[in-house]
């Protein structure tokens, strides 16, 4: 075994992140990695937090998020330039969107909402158009519905629960809460019956 290779299986063993030695506060993600951070900076930009770290003590906050989405979730807190997010994977992408309203983040909270309904473009020179590459809404409608019911985004729930009516009802059910299943259900079947009424069925 090479001596990187040593190096990485302690880090591995030891799951610890120490974002600033200075610190003042540790959290521990799901996967048991340590993260330590500043209280005031908690206190700053989190909501949740506010009250917790003023009176936290010697042992870490254990939070449910893993270590990729805490990592992410304090970069947004520091005092430091934010990640690029639009570049996440979505399921990390929904996991911190989620996160950031858990721990109301706030100032994070419309960038993840935009990002989660995100259409980028770019030009494609063969065709001579503008053509989406990167559509969270139309590509993973059903997890957009519900974020967007869970955390009371009206106009991001009407516009994933639209293209989610072509979805099976079994990733329906197995991805959604019993309140967005029921939102959806209704849904298609007010659209099931507009149709038949314009076909005047």
């Amino acid at each position: 075994m090479s001596f990187a290779e040593i190096c990485i299986a302690l880090i591995r063993d030891l799951r610890a992140v120490v974002r600033d030695p200075n610190a003042d506060i540790m959290l521990q993600s799901s996967d048991n990695v340590l993260f330590r951070f500043h209280k005031k900076q908690l206190e700053t930009h989190s909501g949740a937090f506010a009250d917790s770290a003023a009176s936290a003590k010697k042992d870490p906050f254990v939070l449910t998020e893993p270590s990729e989405v805490v990592d992410l979730l304090l970069r947004l807190m520091s005092l430091r330039n934010p990640p690029e997010l639009y570049h996440l994977e979505f399921q990390t992408l929904a996991l911190l969107a989620d996160a950031v309203e858990k721990y109301d983040v706030f100032h994070s909270k419309t960038m993840c909402r935009m990002i989660m309904q995100c259409v980028r473009y770019h030009f494609c020179e063969r065709s001579g158009t503008l053509k989406d590459y990167r559509n969270h809404i139309s590509h993973h409608s059903v997890e957009v519905l519900e974020y967007a019911v869970k955390h009371g985004y009206a106009e991001l729930a009407d516009n994933a629960a639209y293209n989610a009516i072509g979805c099976k009802l079994t990733d329906i059910a197995n991805k959604c809460s019993p309140e967005t299943l029921k939102a959806w259900v209704f849904l298609f079947f007010s659209v099931l019956c507009s149709v038949s009424d314009y076909n005047g069925t």
